[in-house]
């Protein structure tokens, strides 16, 4: 499914591209028009808000935001300009809808579609992976299989913390931590979320400070939901089956309780010795 609307949004491309207009900028800053197809990798183009980017390449000048949808099927607009790999990247058929961008061509005629066709389907993954993670606000930017386990590297939308000490938001960020969190099983394959819980510095007590995140605690390096799983089955079960069959251990000092905060008071004992392996 995911391939066939990949393909259908390369299909869609191609046929924009082939009737694109471009502006060719020559050494004496002035442009002359171009069909798409004619442009050449290391060319200089300029495009205006508007116009549909004709070719894949590079932000060299300029700040503006392009509609993307065509190949993520995100409406929110993204936001073009020179520096990193990401933000200086734009790819052709998608369109400028403020400002003005110069952008050096980065593909011969004919190349652009087999990117586009192969970024769209990796858009798709990630996009098709974060709702299966189904984690409010939380988005998968990256994919890496193992023989063991799938690693999600992950991104947090929101772009604040909250002080916990005087209460006040921030946006200014400190630190950046980046650690391995355990969470439930996808299609049967165990799964670990690489997640960067950010430090910010609070501008109102000048105190740092590590976000708070509602799927995971404090220094815990498995999610609530992972810790809700597993109190369910010691319920029905025993520590060291489950230990086992969740690849816990009961013998690491280092690690900690298994949450108890969903058991009921009864069998908080059960689950006096099961931790998490891996570091905390």
């Amino acid at each position: 499914m995911a391939e066939g609307r990949g393909k259908a949004q390369a299909d869609s491309l191609r046929s924009t591209q082939s009737d694109t207009v471009a502006r060719k900028l020559l050494p004496d800053n002035t442009t002359v028009e171009v069909s798409s197809t004619e442009l050449h990798k290391g060319e200089t183009i300029k495009v205006i808000a508007g116009d549909i980017i004709p070719a894949d390449g590079e932000v060299i000048e300029g700040v503006a935001s392009v509609d993307e949808s065509a190949i993520t099927g995100e409406s929110a607009p993204v936001l073009k300009e020179p520096g990193s790999d990401v933000a200086s990247s734009v790819t052709g058929g998608t369109r400028i809808l403020s400002d003005e961008l110069i952008i050096r061509v980065t593909a011969e005629p004919g190349q652009t579609v087999n990117i586009v066709s192969l970024k769209s389907r990796l858009l798709i993954v990630k996009r098709e992976m974060t709702k299966l993670l189904n984690l409010p606000g939380v988005l998968v930017e990256k994919i890496q299989e193992t023989e063991g386990a799938l690693i999600l590297s992950v991104k947090v939308q929101k772009k604040t913390g909250k002080c916990p000490r005087c209460g006040h938001t921030s946006h200014r960020l400190h630190q950046n931590q980046r650690h391995l969190v355990r969470n439930l099983p996808i299609c049967n394959r165990e799964v670990m979320l690489y997640l960067n819980r950010r430090r910010f510095k609070c501008d109102y007590c000048k105190k740092p400070f590590s976000e708070s995140l509602d799927f995971v605690g404090y220094k815990k390096n498995f999610t609530h939901r992972y810790a809700h799983a597993v109190t369910k089955q010691v319920i029905h079960s025993d520590v060291i089956n489950v230990a086992k069959n969740n690849k816990l251990t009961t013998e690491d000092p280092k690690n900690r309780t298994i949450s108890t905060e969903f058991l009921p008071t009864p069998k908080l004992t059960r689950l006096a010795r099961i931790g998490t392996a891996g570091s905390g």
